[in-house]
Protein backbone atom coordinates (compact mmCIF):
# COMPACT_ATOMS: atom_id res chain seq x y z
CA UNK A 1 0.00 0.00 0.00
CA UNK A 2 2.05 2.96 1.39
CA UNK A 3 5.86 2.89 1.11
CA UNK A 4 5.76 3.09 4.97
CA UNK A 5 7.75 5.98 4.57
CA UNK A 6 7.18 9.09 6.65
CA UNK A 7 6.30 12.20 4.84
CA UNK A 8 5.45 15.96 6.14
CA UNK A 9 1.66 16.19 6.95
CA UNK A 10 -0.21 18.48 4.56
CA UNK A 11 -2.57 21.40 6.24
CA UNK A 12 -5.23 19.34 5.61
CA UNK A 13 -4.38 17.01 8.48
CA UNK A 14 -5.65 19.10 11.83
CA UNK A 15 -2.21 17.28 13.35
CA UNK A 16 -0.69 20.72 14.36
CA UNK A 17 2.92 18.93 14.06
CA UNK A 18 5.47 21.22 12.67
CA UNK A 19 8.09 20.66 10.06
CA UNK A 20 10.79 21.12 12.62
CA UNK A 21 8.96 18.95 15.01
CA UNK A 22 8.82 16.25 12.39
CA UNK A 23 12.39 15.91 11.45
CA UNK A 24 13.24 16.49 15.12
CA UNK A 25 10.97 13.32 15.44
CA UNK A 26 12.16 11.18 12.73
CA UNK A 27 15.35 10.60 14.59
CA UNK A 28 14.09 9.36 17.81
CA UNK A 29 10.84 6.71 17.24
CA UNK A 30 10.07 4.46 15.13
CA UNK A 31 8.75 4.90 11.41
CA UNK A 32 5.06 3.74 12.77
CA UNK A 33 4.94 5.61 15.88
CA UNK A 34 6.03 8.93 13.42
CA UNK A 35 3.64 8.45 11.07
CA UNK A 36 1.25 8.48 14.40
CA UNK A 37 2.66 11.55 15.41
CA UNK A 38 2.77 13.34 12.31
CA UNK A 39 -0.89 12.07 11.86
CA UNK A 40 -2.71 12.59 14.71
CA UNK A 41 -3.54 9.30 14.92
CA UNK A 42 -2.74 7.01 18.05
CA UNK A 43 -0.19 4.66 17.86
CA UNK A 44 -2.77 1.32 17.00
CA UNK A 45 -3.54 3.67 14.05
CA UNK A 46 -0.32 3.52 12.76
CA UNK A 47 0.63 0.01 13.23
CA UNK A 48 -2.73 -2.06 12.04
CA UNK A 49 -2.49 -5.66 11.96
CA UNK A 50 0.49 -7.18 13.04
CA UNK A 51 1.94 -8.45 9.65
CA UNK A 52 0.80 -5.14 7.81
CA UNK A 53 3.78 -2.85 8.55
CA UNK A 54 4.83 -2.29 4.80
CA UNK A 55 1.31 -1.99 3.51
CA UNK A 56 -1.17 -0.11 6.26
CA UNK A 57 -1.51 3.59 5.16
CA UNK A 58 -2.90 6.26 7.16
CA UNK A 59 -4.93 8.52 4.35
CA UNK A 60 -6.06 11.49 6.57
CA UNK A 61 -7.14 11.55 10.36
CA UNK A 62 -8.80 14.62 10.00
CA UNK A 63 -9.42 16.13 13.25
CA UNK A 64 -10.05 12.56 14.49
CA UNK A 65 -7.96 12.47 18.23
CA UNK A 66 -8.97 9.18 19.44
CA UNK A 67 -11.95 8.38 17.48
CA UNK A 68 -12.27 4.84 15.49
CA UNK A 69 -11.12 5.94 11.69
CA UNK A 70 -14.19 4.90 10.01
CA UNK A 71 -13.18 3.83 6.43
CA UNK A 72 -11.10 1.04 5.49
CA UNK A 73 -9.92 1.10 1.75
CA UNK A 74 -8.59 -1.42 -0.79
CA UNK A 75 -7.21 0.76 -3.62
CA UNK A 76 -5.10 0.28 -6.41
CA UNK A 77 -4.82 -2.01 -9.64
CA UNK A 78 -3.15 -2.55 -12.91
CA UNK A 79 -4.92 -0.01 -14.47
CA UNK A 80 -5.78 2.00 -11.82
CA UNK A 81 -2.93 3.80 -10.25
CA UNK A 82 -3.23 3.85 -6.32
CA UNK A 83 -2.08 7.02 -6.07
CA UNK A 84 -4.47 8.96 -8.19
CA UNK A 85 -7.04 7.18 -6.10
CA UNK A 86 -5.75 7.93 -2.68
CA UNK A 87 -5.06 11.33 -3.69
CA UNK A 88 -8.96 11.34 -4.45
CA UNK A 89 -9.61 10.24 -1.09
CA UNK A 90 -6.95 12.51 0.53
CA UNK A 91 -8.96 15.39 -0.13
CA UNK A 92 -12.49 13.81 -0.39
CA UNK A 93 -12.16 12.61 3.57
CA UNK A 94 -9.82 15.55 4.40
CA UNK A 95 -13.00 18.13 3.35
CA UNK A 96 -15.64 15.75 5.30
CA UNK A 97 -13.06 15.70 8.15
CA UNK A 98 -13.49 12.16 8.71
CA UNK A 99 -10.22 9.59 8.69
CA UNK A 100 -9.53 6.42 6.74
CA UNK A 101 -7.00 3.82 6.62
CA UNK A 102 -5.97 1.91 2.81
CA UNK A 103 -3.85 -0.63 1.42
CA UNK A 104 -3.15 -2.00 -1.66
CA UNK A 105 -2.63 -5.43 -0.18
CA UNK A 106 -5.24 -7.35 -1.34
CA UNK A 107 -3.49 -10.68 -0.53
CA UNK A 108 -3.86 -9.91 3.00
CA UNK A 109 -7.93 -10.62 2.29
CA UNK A 110 -7.86 -14.34 2.11
CA UNK A 111 -8.15 -15.82 5.58
CA UNK A 112 -12.13 -15.36 6.41
CA UNK A 113 -12.02 -14.79 10.16
CA UNK A 114 -8.53 -12.20 9.66
CA UNK A 115 -10.63 -10.29 7.24
CA UNK A 116 -13.78 -10.11 9.84
CA UNK A 117 -11.26 -9.42 12.32
CA UNK A 118 -9.73 -6.39 10.56
CA UNK A 119 -13.35 -5.28 9.13
CA UNK A 120 -14.62 -5.04 12.56
CA UNK A 121 -12.14 -2.04 13.08
CA UNK A 122 -14.13 -0.50 10.70
CA UNK A 123 -18.02 1.27 9.78
CA UNK A 124 -17.37 1.23 5.64
CA UNK A 125 -15.72 -0.46 3.85
CA UNK A 126 -14.56 0.89 0.38
CA UNK A 127 -13.26 -0.93 -2.44
CA UNK A 128 -11.80 0.75 -5.33
CA UNK A 129 -9.56 -2.32 -7.61
CA UNK A 130 -10.70 -4.68 -9.54
CA UNK A 131 -10.82 -8.75 -9.08
CA UNK A 132 -7.41 -9.64 -10.37
CA UNK A 133 -3.42 -9.34 -10.20
CA UNK A 134 -0.68 -10.14 -12.76
CA UNK A 135 2.11 -12.22 -10.74
CA UNK A 136 4.44 -12.47 -12.97
CA UNK A 137 4.37 -8.64 -13.29
CA UNK A 138 3.60 -6.35 -15.93
CA UNK A 139 5.01 -3.18 -17.87
CA UNK A 140 2.41 -0.43 -18.43
CA UNK A 141 -0.49 -0.63 -19.07
CA UNK A 142 0.15 2.88 -19.97
CA UNK A 143 4.39 2.40 -20.61
CA UNK A 144 5.58 4.37 -23.64
CA UNK A 145 6.67 2.19 -26.69
CA UNK A 146 9.30 3.96 -26.93
CA UNK A 147 10.46 3.35 -23.42
CA UNK A 148 9.46 -0.63 -23.74
CA UNK A 149 11.22 -0.87 -27.17
CA UNK A 150 14.68 -0.45 -25.76
CA UNK A 151 13.86 -3.32 -22.37
CA UNK A 152 14.14 -7.39 -23.04
CA UNK A 153 11.30 -8.89 -23.82
CA UNK A 154 8.53 -9.19 -21.31
CA UNK A 155 7.25 -12.18 -19.90
CA UNK A 156 3.40 -12.97 -21.55
CA UNK A 157 0.87 -10.86 -19.81
CA UNK A 158 -0.77 -13.01 -17.42
CA UNK A 159 -3.90 -12.27 -15.11
CA UNK A 160 -5.20 -14.08 -12.19
CA UNK A 161 -7.95 -13.48 -9.76
CA UNK A 162 -7.24 -12.39 -6.38
CA UNK A 163 -10.63 -13.16 -5.09
CA UNK A 164 -11.31 -15.84 -2.64
CA UNK A 165 -14.45 -17.65 -1.73
CA UNK A 166 -13.34 -16.49 2.01
CA UNK A 167 -13.55 -12.51 0.67
CA UNK A 168 -16.50 -12.52 -0.54
CA UNK A 169 -18.11 -14.53 2.10
CA UNK A 170 -16.82 -12.30 5.28
CA UNK A 171 -17.76 -9.10 2.89
CA UNK A 172 -21.34 -10.67 2.82
CA UNK A 173 -21.48 -10.92 6.50
CA UNK A 174 -19.99 -8.17 7.84
CA UNK A 175 -22.64 -6.16 5.64
CA UNK A 176 -25.39 -8.05 6.75
CA UNK A 177 -24.48 -7.11 10.06
CA UNK A 178 -24.69 -3.81 9.94
CA UNK A 179 -21.43 -2.81 8.13
CA UNK A 180 -21.08 0.05 5.23
CA UNK A 181 -19.67 -1.60 1.35
CA UNK A 182 -18.89 1.20 -1.15
CA UNK A 183 -18.09 -0.44 -4.32
CA UNK A 184 -16.42 2.44 -6.16
CA UNK A 185 -15.74 2.78 -10.24
CA UNK A 186 -14.82 -1.18 -11.29
CA UNK A 187 -14.94 -2.62 -8.15
CA UNK A 188 -18.21 -4.70 -9.30
CA UNK A 189 -15.31 -6.72 -11.24
CA UNK A 190 -14.86 -8.30 -7.95
CA UNK A 191 -18.15 -9.72 -8.77
CA UNK A 192 -16.71 -11.85 -11.53
CA UNK A 193 -14.80 -14.08 -9.06
CA UNK A 194 -17.53 -14.35 -6.32
CA UNK A 195 -21.29 -14.95 -6.03
CA UNK A 196 -21.36 -13.76 -2.42
CA UNK A 197 -19.89 -10.89 -3.43
CA UNK A 198 -21.69 -9.93 -6.37
CA UNK A 199 -24.71 -10.77 -4.07
CA UNK A 200 -23.94 -8.06 -1.69
CA UNK A 201 -22.50 -5.35 -3.81
CA UNK A 202 -25.54 -6.03 -6.00
CA UNK A 203 -24.19 -6.50 -9.22
CA UNK A 204 -21.28 -7.33 -11.92
CA UNK A 205 -18.89 -5.32 -14.27
CA UNK A 206 -19.74 -6.32 -18.12
CA UNK A 207 -17.16 -4.05 -19.72
CA UNK A 208 -16.63 -0.50 -20.88
CA UNK A 209 -15.82 1.25 -23.60
CA UNK A 210 -12.92 3.77 -24.09
CA UNK A 211 -13.07 7.29 -22.20
CA UNK A 212 -15.49 9.08 -23.66
CA UNK A 213 -18.08 12.14 -23.03
CA UNK A 214 -21.72 11.00 -21.40
CA UNK A 215 -24.08 12.30 -19.17
CA UNK A 216 -24.92 11.28 -16.16
CA UNK A 217 -28.74 10.81 -15.26
CA UNK A 218 -30.39 11.30 -11.88
CA UNK A 219 -33.29 8.95 -11.83
CA UNK A 220 -36.00 11.30 -10.58
CA UNK A 221 -38.28 9.22 -8.19
CA UNK A 222 -34.47 9.47 -6.28
CA UNK A 223 -33.54 13.19 -6.53
CA UNK A 224 -34.84 12.93 -3.05
CA UNK A 225 -32.61 10.39 -1.55
CA UNK A 226 -30.18 11.68 1.23
CA UNK A 227 -27.51 10.34 -1.09
CA UNK A 228 -28.45 12.25 -4.30
CA UNK A 229 -28.88 16.10 -2.28
CA UNK A 230 -27.38 18.66 -4.37
CA UNK A 231 -26.50 16.42 -7.17
CA UNK A 232 -27.87 16.82 -10.50
CA UNK A 233 -27.73 15.52 -14.43
CA UNK A 234 -23.82 16.40 -15.49
CA UNK A 235 -21.81 15.39 -18.59
CA UNK A 236 -18.16 13.62 -17.70
CA UNK A 237 -15.52 12.32 -19.70
CA UNK A 238 -14.70 8.95 -17.93
CA UNK A 239 -15.41 4.93 -18.29
CA UNK A 240 -18.73 4.48 -18.98
CA UNK A 241 -19.09 1.08 -17.16
CA UNK A 242 -22.42 -1.25 -18.14
CA UNK A 243 -23.37 -3.56 -14.89
CA UNK A 244 -25.66 -6.09 -14.49
CA UNK A 245 -27.59 -5.00 -11.44
CA UNK A 246 -29.02 -7.56 -10.01
CA UNK A 247 -31.61 -6.02 -7.27
CA UNK A 248 -34.91 -4.03 -7.30
CA UNK A 249 -34.98 -0.72 -9.70
CA UNK A 250 -36.36 1.22 -7.50
CA UNK A 251 -33.16 1.55 -5.35
CA UNK A 252 -30.90 3.07 -8.60
CA UNK A 253 -30.19 6.52 -7.97
CA UNK A 254 -28.22 7.76 -11.44
CA UNK A 255 -27.92 5.99 -15.09
CA UNK A 256 -25.13 7.07 -17.85
CA UNK A 257 -25.99 7.74 -21.32
CA UNK A 258 -23.76 8.37 -24.08
CA UNK A 259 -24.44 11.83 -25.38
CA UNK A 260 -23.96 10.64 -28.55
CA UNK A 261 -26.25 7.95 -28.39
CA UNK A 262 -23.53 4.97 -29.34
CA UNK A 263 -24.25 2.21 -28.06
CA UNK A 264 -21.57 -0.62 -26.85
CA UNK A 265 -21.72 -4.23 -26.60
CA UNK A 266 -20.85 -5.50 -23.35
CA UNK A 267 -18.56 -8.36 -22.12
CA UNK A 268 -22.11 -10.61 -22.03
CA UNK A 269 -23.57 -9.36 -25.71
CA UNK A 270 -26.08 -6.28 -24.79
CA UNK A 271 -25.90 -3.45 -27.24
CA UNK A 272 -26.71 -0.40 -24.75
CA UNK A 273 -26.20 3.14 -24.93
CA UNK A 274 -27.55 3.46 -21.15
CA UNK A 275 -25.98 2.06 -18.12
CA UNK A 276 -26.91 1.48 -14.56
CA UNK A 277 -24.21 4.10 -13.50
CA UNK A 278 -25.16 4.21 -9.31
CA UNK A 279 -27.14 2.63 -6.39
CA UNK A 280 -27.38 2.32 -2.79
CA UNK A 281 -29.53 0.16 -0.81
CA UNK A 282 -29.93 -1.55 2.55
CA UNK A 283 -28.29 -5.74 2.93
CA UNK A 284 -29.16 -6.90 6.18
CA UNK A 285 -28.61 -4.33 8.90
CA UNK A 286 -26.20 -2.75 6.64
CA UNK A 287 -25.65 -0.25 3.50
CA UNK A 288 -24.52 -0.53 0.19
CA UNK A 289 -23.75 1.79 -1.99
CA UNK A 290 -22.15 1.41 -5.63
CA UNK A 291 -20.78 4.86 -8.10
CA UNK A 292 -18.81 3.56 -11.47
CA UNK A 293 -17.41 6.99 -12.07
CA UNK A 294 -13.76 7.33 -11.52
CA UNK A 295 -11.20 6.87 -13.79
CA UNK A 296 -9.53 9.95 -13.48
CA UNK A 297 -9.39 12.51 -11.15
CA UNK A 298 -11.61 15.02 -13.32
CA UNK A 299 -14.84 12.50 -13.41
CA UNK A 300 -13.74 12.02 -9.73
CA UNK A 301 -13.52 15.90 -8.56
CA UNK A 302 -16.25 17.02 -10.66
CA UNK A 303 -18.48 18.93 -7.90
CA UNK A 304 -21.80 16.36 -8.82
CA UNK A 305 -19.29 13.42 -7.98
CA UNK A 306 -17.81 14.62 -4.89
CA UNK A 307 -20.97 15.21 -3.90
CA UNK A 308 -22.46 11.89 -4.12
CA UNK A 309 -19.19 10.60 -2.35
CA UNK A 310 -19.32 12.50 0.30
CA UNK A 311 -23.46 12.04 0.73
CA UNK A 312 -22.73 8.59 0.63
CA UNK A 313 -20.04 7.73 3.46
CA UNK A 314 -22.20 9.61 5.66
CA UNK A 315 -25.35 7.49 4.86
CA UNK A 316 -23.38 4.29 5.12
CA UNK A 317 -22.01 6.05 8.55
CA UNK A 318 -25.74 6.83 9.34
CA UNK A 319 -25.45 10.42 9.47
CA UNK A 320 -28.20 10.97 6.93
Amino acid sequence: MSDNTPSAPSSESGSGVSRRKFVKASGVVSAGALAATALGATPAMAHGNQGNQGNQGQGNQGNQGNKKVPVLALIGDRVHNADYIHTHLNRLFAEMNLGFHYTIAYEEFQNKKAILDRLANYKVFLGFRDGTNYPGGYVGPDAWPYTTSMMAPQAPLVNKPWVTDAFGQAVKEWVAGGGGLFAAHNNCHVALYSKDYREVAGGMYDGHPPMRPWKVLVKREQAQHPIMRGVTDYIVTDEQHFTLYDGDPKYILMEGENIDGIPYVTDTGRRLARSTQAWAFPYGRGRVVHNSVGHNLDALWKPQTLTFWSNAIRWLLREI
